[in-house]
């Protein structure tokens, strides 16, 4: 939830209150559970720091 709730002010900022950001306040909240999976199952930060630079790169291309 952290995760999520970290994100939030800067979407709040540039696009205001929307059902837009509350789709990724949802969205970031299910990839912060799966990266907190990838923590626990390899007991290592590498593989979910590729997963969030992965998810951003792919973000980016798609808005």
């Amino acid at each position: 939830m952290l995760f999520a709730l970290a994100h939030l002010p800067n979407w709040l900022w540039t696009r205001g209150t929307s059902a837009a950001v509350l789709s990724d306040l949802f969205g970031a909240f299910v990839l912060a559970c799966f990266l907190g999976y990838l923590l626990k199952r390899t007991n290592s930060l590498w593989l979910p720091f590729g997963s969030h630079v992965a998810n951003n790169v792919l973000v980016s291309f798609l808005r």
